[in-house]
């Protein structure tokens, strides 16, 4: 019975109390150990399985006994209970010790409110130690009082093993009642893990839990648990059911089901499996259902669903009290959050440690997700140690996921039981820690296209949502604060105030081309982005890709403006001679790039669909009618002011004109006409062009070093726009002196041109004073608006040395001058040509010089006239040249006496030292020949050639003799033909060396008489064979020898060579060449002049026959020599006679 509000009791009745007392037999316990005590033994706290409990008890004369409560109650035993230290001196000795320290443990377990009055120490005895006690107890009697004592343990002795079953029954029940069931509590059951579990109804009052005339508090806290897990879990079938025992409410499966879920939230899958209907079947598969979801945690309580079909109320107790037990060590203690990026692996240390004396050892795994992961199945702690179990995250979802590290004592036998730990493992993706960051770079107002490739990090192909956000990521790092070592007290320094966010005029500067993406799980996919900056500095946009099913991830796209192109290139001049230096810029109101870029993005940008983007660039904002600017430059030299405001209608006055010239010689005034358009090499005015009525004008000032380009880069910025200018300014004075020399040869033009720049909008006009002899040059050079021109300043000298001139270019519309010094060095003319004249010896030949007017005109009206000069010995002509023109004809003639090639030069010199020269070569060939002579001659046989000459000289002449063969033609090298007209004749020899007809010459060259040519008609006929004499030899026996001599008449050495007709017979040998033989090869080395010594060798190939040959030594250049060889054999001669012994 449970009333509402109250505990639950037995109701009474009008018979009685409704309650029937146990039988008296077991009142000293149950004759059988409840299954459950060893099963929640091995369960929790056995190192070694129980399988007969009392067994184990008696058969370890109490040690595991102690052992047993110890564990259960967390206590020291006294030391009474504990084997004595010395061993016993016999068997009945022991008896009574034993017998001592059981009732020693029975008074200590007594002592905890154990209620074991019906149990004696003799009782738990071993039956052979029961004896022992008994026996001695007899023998000691000395009082009938004492032997009645003994004689009442008769009928125990009798039922000895019942007795002692039932006293040990009771024995672990009231010790699992008093450590066990005792600890549970109201107190522990307020703060018990997971008592406070969302979704679990109210705890009970203390009215409810205690004052039950059946349950104990304990009991009571048990049945309470088990109610408010099933309201829990099953709220329309407990609506109005409350757990009041621990049979018949057990028996469906439900309630135990819900106390499994309510502690492992991942068990409500299963729920689904459990049925609502309490009959049999219904019971046997919610409870299958239990025993499988029990060995899923590795709960080790041996159970079955048939047990849990038919329940027994203590059996079921002990199950309640292991689950409740164990059961809030399932839920987590702590919860360890993985943060970090997408994809990122996150590890964390879990450190554990073990204060007991023994070493503890987990079991580890993990139920949930599987972004979790470690490495370790097992952790060994050590005694009094600690050790470290690495768990790791690698996240492949953006949404929170979780895990449980379960780990759960393992029972090695030698380890110390520990509780179940289990730890809740939470991911925690940063979505705005982007996976990539793509930076663009690109000037500002110019629109960039990129492309990059987007991955896709889940293990799922996605469908993804892009949505931009033009903010960072993450937030930016705060700025570094002012420093204070800058001046300014600590007192009176404020924190500054944030500053207000300033409205955005300009449309974002990002965009995509697409906004949805699909990507299989592994791959990627490309984007095309767009970027254009109005503003300068950091732009940021974030790109979240959202899938519904698998959470986003993020990425980060930096743009990094630089400065826009110039919106304005300029130049402009400043005059030295006046100070201050100053330049008015000019500046355009309109922002060309700006403008630009407002185009390309209504036709480009994919932001320009959006009509608030796109009304942006519409907005009055955008069109200001004034704006301040913040100037800055980039040359140190160039000063500006800090700000300007430019404005639509310009900054200076409407009717701002120029002032009147300064002083005289002033050129620098800016009354000049516009500087832009007389910018030059000669340079414009200063102080800037006129200024065209409402023009905006940005003062300049220049600090110049000397006369240079001095360029700058002016930024204008302002929060609405960027501008740069790149402005060279040239410092100049208006009158500039510059020296120019020329190098050339006389009559060789050279031509130097002065470069002539106009950078303005009009033409420019440049006139040319020039003074100075062989300098000319245009009077006026006008060069086009925008272009460039040169003056052509040439030097063409007519006489040699140096010659001086000036050149003034000067700008009329400006006034400005440069002078240019001018110095001219000419050095002699070169030649006015090299001409070739071509002849033969003794013949004359004549060649035309064109020759030049070295004055350029006609020397006066009378023309010019040349003296003529030649170094030449061979050449002749007139002395003199007149020429009226600007060139005449002179007639050269040449008549070499000899053959050979002449050079020298032919000078035309006019009076005042103008010098025209040529250079001449005449190349004479052979005269005709003297006369032609006919000479015929044996080979090596000399015949005298006698040769008519004279000499008309008065005195005599040594001619030098050429021969044209000088190997058959031999002779004096000089001869010498004495003085007078008489005729006399040279003798000259013809010795050929070889047969044949040829043609040679004699030639006699002196340079007195000239070159004399003797045509010779050679004719040479073989010389007659030479005869060797008969050579004898015997057969077989020594050789016949003739000795041959080979003379050289060459004056070089020749090499000779040998052969014969009859090679078996005859052959020649020679000294050279290692004893060189006859048969083609070389024989001997013939020196110049020299001779040689050959053999002919005669082996006769018969004895009395006639043998010839004809022997061939040839010498090459020295010619061929034959010779006729014969030779007989003969018998041999007798052997010598040698005596044999």
């Amino acid at each position: 019975h449970a009333p509402p509000g109250g505990p639950v009791g037995l109701a009474a009745t009008a018979e009685g109390a409704g309650y029937v007392l146990p039988d008296a037999s077991v009142l000293l316990g149950p004759p059988a150990t409840p299954p459950g005590l060893p099963r929640f033994l091995n369960a929790t706290a056995a190192r070694a399985p129980v399988e007969h409990l009392v067994k184990q008890l008696c058969g370890t004369r109490g040690r595991f006994a102690v052992e047993l409560v110890e564990l259960l109650s967390g206590k020291k035993v006294p030391a009474g209970c504990l084997p004595a230290p010395r061993p016993a001196a016999s068997k009945k000795e022991a008896a009574e010790q034993l017998l001592g320290q059981l009732d020693a443990l029975l008074v200590f377990l007594k002592s905890h409110g154990a209620l074991l009055n019906a149990v004696k120490p003799e009782m738990l005895l071993e039956f052979e130690d029961f004896d022992r006690v008994l026996n001695a107890r007899a023998g000691r009697a000395a009082t009938p009082e004492e032997v009645d004592a003994v004689d009442a343990w008769g009928d125990v002795e009798a039922g000895f093993e019942r007795v002692s079953t039932q006293a040990w029954n009771s024995v672990l029940l009231q010790v699992f009642k008093v450590f066990v069931l005792g600890r549970v509590s109201l107190k522990g059951y307020r703060t018990l893990p997971g008592a406070d579990a969302p979704g679990l109804p109210p705890q009970p009052a203390d009215a409810e839990l205690v004052g039950s005339n059946v349950y104990s508090v304990p009991e009571a806290v048990l049945l309470a648990w088990l109610t408010a897990h099933f309201h829990k879990e099953f709220p329309d079938q407990a609506c109005a059911t409350r757990v009041t025992n621990f049979d018949a409410d057990l028996r469906s499966g439900a309630v135990l089901f819900s106390v499994l879920v309510g502690h492992w939230p991942a068990f409500a899958s299963k729920k689904v499996l459990v049925r609502a209907s309490d009959d049999a079947e219904a019971a046997l598969v919610n409870n299958d259902v239990v025993v499988h979801l029990m060995a899923e945690l590795g709960l080790p309580y041996e159970v079955t669903a048939e047990e849990l079909c038919v329940p027994i109320a203590h059996e079921m107790l002990l199950l309640v009290l292991y689950l409740y037990q164990t059961l809030p060590q399932f839920v987590p203690k702590t919860t360890i959050a993985f943060e970090g990026r997408l994809g990122d692996t996150v590890t964390k240390d879990l450190e554990l440690s073990n204060p007991s004396k023994r070493p503890i050892s987990y079991n580890v795994r993990l139920e949930g997700h599987r972004d979790f992961s470690t490495e370790t199945t097992v952790v060994r702690i050590e005694p009094k140690g600690t050790a470290r179990l690495r768990l790791k995250c690698t996240s492949t979802t953006s949404k929170a996921v979780t895990s449980r590290a379960v780990l759960q004592s393992k029972r090695d036998g030698g380890g110390a039981p520990a509780a179940t730990l289990v730890f809740l493992l939470q991911s925690k993706v940063n979505t705005r820690a982007p996976l990539k960051r793509v930076k663009v770079e690109g000037p500002l107002y110019d629109m960039q296209q990129f492309e990059f490739q987007v991955a896709n990090p889940f293990p799922a192909d996605g469908e993804f949502t892009i949505s931009l956000l033009h903010e960072p990521a993450e937030p930016l790092p705060p700025p570094p604060p002012p420093d204070k070592r800058r001046g300014g007290s600590r007192r009176d320094a404020q924190p500054a105030a944030p500053p207000a966010p300033k409205p955005r005029i300009w449309p974002n500067a990002f965009g995509l081309d697409k906004t949805r993406l699909r990507i299989k799980a592994g791959s990627g996919d490309k984007l095309r982005g767009f970027f254009l900056p109005f503003t300068m500095g950091t732009h940021y946009c974030t790109l979240v890709l959202r899938d519904k099913e698998q959470g986003e991830f993020v990425y980060e796209l930096v743009g990094e403006p630089a400065l826009p192109a110039p919106m304005l290139e300029a130049k402009g001049v400043v005059a030295l001679e006046a100070a201050p230096h100053t330049y008015d810029l000019i500046v355009p109101w309109a922002n060309a790039p700006l403008e630009h870029a407002r185009t390309t993005f209504l036709d480009k940008h994919p932001l320009a669909k959006d009509k608030a983007q796109a009304a942006l660039l519409k907005s009055d904002a955008t069109r200001p009618a004034s704006v301040e600017y913040q100037l800055s430059q980039s040359n140190s030299l160039v000063t500006c002011a800090k700000t300007v405001t430019l404005s639509a209608h310009g900054n200076t006055p409407a009717a701002a004109t120029a002032p009147p010239p300064s002083a005289a010689g002033d050129r620098s005034a800016p009354g000049s006409p516009d500087v832009t358009a007389r910018r030059g090499s000669l340079g414009p005015a200063s102080g800037g062009p006129t200024r065209p009525p409402g023009c905006n004008v940005v003062p300049l000032s220049l600090k110049p070093m000397g006369t240079g380009v001095y360029p700058t880069r002016v930024l204008l910025t302002s929060d609405v726009d960027t501008r740069v200018v790149d402005l060279e300014l040239t410092a100049q004075t208006m009158t500039q002196e510059f020296s120019l020399e020329f190098v050339c040869a006389t009559r060789q033009a050279i031509q130097q041109d002065i470069p002539l720049v106009n950078t303005s909008g009009s033409a420019m006009n440049v006139v040319a004073s020039l003074d100075g002899r062989f300098f000319s040059g245009p009077r006026e050079v006008s060069v086009p608006a925008g272009s460039t021109a040169s003056y052509a300043l040439a030097f063409k000298p007519m006489a040699a040395g140096e010659h001086r001139g000036a050149l003034e270019l000067r700008i009329p519309a400006t006034g400005e001058r440069n002078v240019y010094r001018l110095l001219g060095s000419a050095s002699p003319p070169l030649a006015e040509g090299h001409m070739l004249l071509e002849c033969q010896a003794r013949q004359p030949k004549s060649l035309t010089l064109t020759v030049p007017n070295v004055l350029g005109g006609g020397g006066g009206g009378g023309g010019i006239e040349y003296s003529v000069l030649s170094d030449l010995d061979v050449v002749s002509g007139p002395q003199k040249l007149k020429v009226a023109g600007s060139a005449g004809k002179y007639k050269l003639t040449a008549a070499p006496t000899k053959s050979g090639t002449y050079i020298g030069t032919v000078t035309f010199k006019e009076p005042g030292g103008g010098v025209a020269w040529f250079v001449v070569e005449v190349r004479a060939s052979e005269p005709e020949p003297v006369a032609v002579i006919h000479v015929a001659s044996r080979v090596r046989e000399a015949v005298a050639i006698s040769l008519p000459v004279k000499n008309p000289l008065p005195e005599p002449v040594a001619m030098a003799v050429r021969y044209s063969d000088g190997d058959a033609l031999l002779g004096p090298a000089t001869v010498v033909l004495p003085a007078g007209d008489a005729p006399c004749e040279a003798e000259f020899f013809f010795a050929p060396l070889h047969a044949g007809d040829a043609t040679g010459s004699i030639t006699l060259v002196s340079d007195e008489l000239g070159e004399y040519v003797f045509e010779l008609r050679l004719s040479a006929s073989p010389a007659q064979p030479g005869t060797l004499p008969e050579l004898s030899a015997e057969l077989g026996g020594r050789k016949g020898v003739a000795p041959l001599r080979i003379d050289n008449p060459l004056r070089r050495p020749v090499t000779l060579t040998a052969s014969t007709s009859n090679p078996r017979a005859f052959r020649v040998v020679g000294p050279a060449f290692n004893g060189g033989r006859s048969g083609g090869g070389p024989v001997a080395e013939v020196p110049a002049g020299g001779s040689a010594e050959l053999s002919v060798e005669f082996s006769p190939t018969s004895i009395g026959g006639l043998e010839a040959a004809t022997v061939m030594v040839d010498g090459g250049d020295a010619g061929t020599w034959v010779f006729e060889a014969t030779g007989r054999g003969v018998l041999p001669a007798p052997a010598e006679t040698v005596p044999v012994f």
